[in-house]
């Protein structure tokens, strides 16, 4: 007669192999969650405290590696035991099948599957946030730390590298907002662009800098004092923001800058600053299924592509007001243009060329070249007083730089070889300023109408598609086509991202309950072999199928949707070979 239910022998049954599970797991996560923590301990980013936190922090997310194996081990122990000891022989004899006994792994490995998932979903990526919190929330410790050991500090995307001889920590002023304050001599800070190379670099005798929580910027009156500049003064370009940001804000003593195409100038006293984005936004890791999907939908949610759709907006921003300014200056011969004081800047020329300026010296990329076909380019800036600044150049530029994030669009105008006079208010006398000027730049101008919030607005698809309008009515604007090809690229690469990380969770989730099931058809099939032996030949097909999730998980993050068959191909032959398995156990 064969017992369908045997509740008693399943409960004990379930009891051991869950105690092995406990005791497995919770010697593989603390050996894992250590050998985490070892590195940034040892390169100064963790204290002695903090480590034991991070530790703590990393139990859950080894979780993820360490539970598939400790469930194999514990379910092939288990029922090794059992058939070893000739127990399931006499299971057998008493009309118990194989199936049966292959309820408790099946429904344990179903039920820790359920709770990997559920924690890759929502615990994992929370802790894992916290662990890089730790490492990289202490700018001053990181900083510190790279000065004592002689190395430089690279931002996060590579594109800043500070560097110091030595860091001499201090107290921020009373009343400041400042978290940390200290000073660093012997100083050099370089700027690099990806494809472009160094950009911008300075260097200093000393330096004090501080620094706040936070990326909206800190202008230059919130330093101690009152430094003179302003949030970004000084450094090219800006940077996205986001939670757990930082704004450093650096004075330099005695500093030398050089930018790309312009000469080395000294300068007695400087102040720049820049922000030091949190990465939790830029990796899928520390994304739930539900924030997956929605980044899937609008990939904008991560700051790289953010970053690219920041620079394609302006780009096009760009190109419209040379389309604006164009149309007005081939029908007006002048344009009226105003600065952040109120002043009032009149350009008179006759035209504007259709492309952009390629590699010129000195030029930022995207700058148009005005025309005149009666004699010099001419710009009147109205002063305060009323006098009025005639400049004229042979030749003259217009650009519309990248805005800091939350900032309307502002105007550049570049002249070469530019002789200036002024008027008096009344309009009578002309006095002459002085020989030519070399060079001159007029910042900061408010355009007639800023387009990029709007465009800001749009989502990838809506941009892209603006983009593809703008590049057919400009087939030869090669900055334009370059720019939307990256942004295509990143897109493209981050959905892949996503869609990687989304299924590796569920491929690995899915594996536990695999590996639990092989290794106890293992365990019942190898009766006479010892127990490392039996877990042998069940942790190396176990050990394959992680290496195919993994490499799936990059295969699918490379190629798209194909890579999803390596990644779920591992899954497809474990679970073959466990009913290959259990078929002829079931035959014996």
């Amino acid at each position: 007669m064969r017992i369908a239910r045997p509740s008693i022998l399943w409960r004990l049954l379930s009891v051991e192999l869950w105690r092995l599970l406990a005791i497995t797991s919770a010697v593989l996560v603390c050996v894992i969650a250590f050998a985490t923590t070892i590195k940034p301990f040892a390169d100064g980013r963790l204290g002695a405290l903090d480590a034991l936190r991070f530790m703590g922090y990393a139990i859950i997310p080894m979780l993820q590696y360490a539970l598939p194996f400790a469930a194999g081990f514990a379910a092939t122990l288990s029922y090794h035991r059992l058939a070893q000891d000739n127990e399931l022989t006499a299971v057998y004899a008493g009309g118990i099948s194989h199936r049966a006994m292959l309820l408790p792994a099946l429904i344990s490995g179903l039920l820790l599957s359920g709770v990997l998932l559920v924690l890759a979903d929502q615990a994992m990526p929370r802790l894992l946030r916290s662990m890089d919190e730790l490492i990289t929330r202490d700018f001053t410790r990181m900083l510190q730390s790279s000065v004592e050991r002689g190395q430089a500090l690279v931002q996060p995307g590579g594109q800043r590298v500070l560097y110091a001889d030595r860091f001499v920590p201090g107290q921020p002023e009373p009343g400041s907002n400042a978290v940390h304050k200290f000073d660093l001599l012997g100083v050099v800070v370089v700027q690099r662009e990806p494809g472009s190379g160094l950009t911008w670099e300075a260097s200093a005798s000393r330096a004090t800098v501080w620094v706040y929580r936070g990326g909206a910027g800190t202008s230059g009156g919130d330093v101690a004092g009152g430094a003179s500049g302003s949030a970004g003064a000084g450094v090219p370009g800006a940077e996205d923001s986001g939670p757990g940001s930082m704004t450093v804000v650096m004075r330099l003593l005695d500093s030398v800058g050089k930018s790309t195409g312009r000469a080395t100038g000294q300068a007695g006293e400087s102040t720049m600053s820049f922000v030091v984005p949190s990465i939790f936004r830029d990796d899928p890791k520390f994304l739930t299924f539900t924030e997956m999907l929605l980044a899937q939908d609008d990939p904008r949610r991560l700051g790289d592509v953010m970053a690219q759709h920041r620079a394609t907006a302006s780009i096009l921003n760009e190109r419209s007001v040379a389309d604006d300014l164009r149309v007005v200056l081939e029908r007006d011969k002048r344009t009226t243009l105003t600065d952040l004081n109120g002043r009032t800047v009149v350009v008179k020329a006759t035209g504007l060329d259709l492309a952009p300026v390629e590699n010129a010296k000195g030029l930022a990329a995207g700058a148009f070249a005005l025309r005149s076909s009666s004699g010099p380019i001419e710009v009147t800036t109205v002063l305060e007083d009323g006098r009025a600044r005639v400049q004229r150049a042979r030749r003259a530029w217009i650009s519309v730089p990248p805005a800091p994030e939350f900032q309307a669009s502002l105007l550049t105008i570049r002249m070469s070889e530019v002789s200036t006079s002024g008027v008096a208010p009344d309009g009578e006398g002309t006095e002459q300023a002085g020989g030519v000027i070399r060079e001159y730049q007029i910042p900061n101008l408010r355009l007639p109408e800023d387009r990029l919030a709007p465009l800001l607005m749009l989502d990838s698809k809506a941009l892209l598609a603006v983009a593809d309008k703008e590049r057919a009515a400009h087939p030869d604007d090669v900055e334009l086509r370059r720019s939307v090809e990256i942004y295509q690229s990143t897109v493209r690469d981050t959905q892949r991202e996503l869609l990687s990380k989304f299924h590796e969770r569920i491929a690995a989730s899915l594996a536990c309950a695999l590996m639990v099931l092989l290794g106890a058809v293992m365990g019942m099939r190898l009766s006479l072999s010892l127990p490392l032996t039996v877990y042998l030949w069940s942790f190396l097909p176990a050990l394959g199928c992680v290496l195919l999730v993994s490499g799936g998980q990059r295969a699918t993050a490379s190629w798209g949707a194909p890579g999803l068959l390596v990644l779920y191909g591992g899954l497809v032959a474990l679970g073959s070979l466990t009913f290959a398995q259990y078929r002829v156990l079931a035959m014996r």
